[in-house]
Parts: structure tokens; C-alpha cells; sequence
């Protein structure tokens, strides 16, 4: 319980650092589809909802910034050492100061295949290595104080190596890295926009495709049908012109086939 709690610690301070801006690319959870043996079978939901407010009733100035996450995984092995996953992602930003409101929302989903392998150990933590590679599609929307919108579409390819580590008292400790290749893929904007967002837009929609790297951080608290989990990830390269490098999600897994068992019971 001290691993997991010193690590919530490290990610609230490393959260409520993070720059809170949508523009075109937010990272979502990652693939950490702690896979075991043949038929397992688990599904993974998880949401944030961050926001700060502040107000000056000397001045009647009113600002709001409200984030929200929300995640969705089905992970499944079909045979042993071989996994397949596929997830839903979506963010929605909201600004607002003094009834001029502005805002973003993104929506991804992913599908990878890879493979497992768990390292039992009598007298250390047992360990779990995975490595699993696939693609997405995914659509960026936003909308401006000046009345325009933009949208966004892009599509992408990446790998995603893992380490979990169970410790004792039913706590697991996950790191992962996942490295993205996005290109975007068309643009289409109404009424004005900001010049800057312009082109930014323009520039991602012509240039080549972007490279990042991500950087995953997992705890969780395991129980008998799956686990309650907290999850950030980073974008490592990211920078300005991107928007939001970092998400946050706190969840719960839901082993269907250890739950499935029971009932035949």
C-alpha cells in the first residue's frame, strides 16, 4: 500500500503541473493489457474530470477550465501468449471567461496485436513483459471564441512495450513506452479562425507525419475479478504547437473470465 500510495503522490504533483490545453493530439491511456494465459478476457474503464475556477466579484471576471477523459479497452488472448486489444478514447476541453467560451474534444480508437510473457518467481515479485503494435483513427474538433470550428482527422501506427511488476499485498506497478507515427489526413474549418491555430493546423495537415513518444505509469490495487487502477501518460517530445502533453484516468478492470468460471460454479 506505501509503493501505491507514493505513487498517486508522484502523479498528482506530476498532473497538476501539466500544461491543460486542447489542440491537436491528446495521449490517451495506452495499451497495458496485463494478459496472462489463453482466455483471458478483460474489459478496462477509466475518466478523469479536472478543472479550476476562478473568480474576482470585485470585478464580476468569472474563468473556468474543465477537462474531462474517458477510456474504454477490451483486451483478449485467444491463445496462450498471443494478444489482441482494441480501445476507445475521448477528451473534452472547455474554456470559459466572462461568457466567452472556446474548447476541444478528440476522439481515437486503437487495435493492437502482440504478446506476453509472465516470469513467476517464488522469491522475488513475479513479472510481466508485453510488447504489442498496431494503429488508429482518430478526429479533432475545435471551436474558438470567434465563432469558427475546425476539424481535424488523423490516422496512426504504433509499438508499445510493457514491464508490470506484482508486488506483494496486491499491489502492480506498470511502466510502458509507446512510440506513435500520426499523419493527418484531411482539415476542414468554418467561419474564422485564429491565425495562429491556422496555421498549425495547415502546417500538420502538409508536413510529414509526426513522431512521439509516449511514457505510461500504471498502480493498481488487484482484487479477485480485476484490479482498480491509476494511470498517466506523457508525451516526452511534446511541445506548444501540440496542446495537451498529459492525461490522467482512474479506473477499474473487470476479468470476465475468472468472473464467468464462478457463475458455472
Amino acid at each position: 500500500m506505501n509503493y501505491f500510495l507514493s505513487f498517486l503522490f508522484f502523479i498528482f504533483c506530476l498532473f497538476s503541473c501539466s500544461p491543460y490545453k486542447m489542440r491537436s493530439y491528446v495521449p490517451n491511456q495506452g495499451q497495458m493489457p496485463l494478459l496472462e494465459q489463453k482466455n483471458d478476457l478483460n474489459i478496462k474503464i477509466s475518466g478523469a474530470i479536472i478543472g479550476n475556477k476562478n473568480e474576482n466579484f470585485s470585478t464580476n471576471f468569472i474563468e473556468k477550465n474543465i477537462i474531462t477523459n474517458f477510456n474504454t479497452e477490451i483486451n483478449y488472448s485467444p491463445i496462450q501468449y498471443l494478444g489482441l486489444n482494441m480501445s476507445y478514447f475521448h477528451s473534452r476541453e472547455s474554456y470559459l471567461n466572462n461568457n466567452v467560451s472556446a474548447g476541444g474534444k478528440i476522439h481515437v480508437g486503437d487495435f493492437s496485436i502482440g504478446t506476453y510473457k509472465k516470469i513467476n518467481s517464488k522469491k522475488n515479485n513475479d513479472v510481466l513483459l508485453e510488447f504489442y503494435a498496431g494503429g488508429g483513427i482518430g478526429l479533432v474538433h475545435n471551436y474558438y471564441a470567434q465563432g469558427g470550428w475546425l476539424d481535424a482527422r488523423f490516422s496512426k501506427i504504433f509499438f508499445q512495450p510493457n514491464l508490470h511488476l506484482f508486488l506483494k499485498k496486491h499491489t502492480t506497478l506498470s511502466v510502458g513506452y509507446r512510440n506513435s507515427l500520426l499523419l493527418y489526413q484531411s482539415l476542414i474549418s468554418f467561419n474564422d479562425l485564429p491565425r495562429d491555430e491556422a496555421e498549425h493546423f495547415n502546417e500538420i495537415v502538409h508536413q510529414r507525419p509526426y513522431v512521439l513518444h509516449e511514457f505510461i505509469v500504471r498502480a493498481a490495487i488487484r482484487y479477485k475479478y480485476g484490479d482498480f487502477f491509476i494511470t498517466s501518460s506523457s508525451i516526452m517530445n511534446s511541445n506548444e504547437e501540440m496542446g495537451r502533453s498529459d492525461s490522467f484516468f482512474l479506473g477499474t478492470t473487470l476479468q470476465l473470465n475468472t468472473l464467468l468460471k464462478k457463475n458455472k460454479e
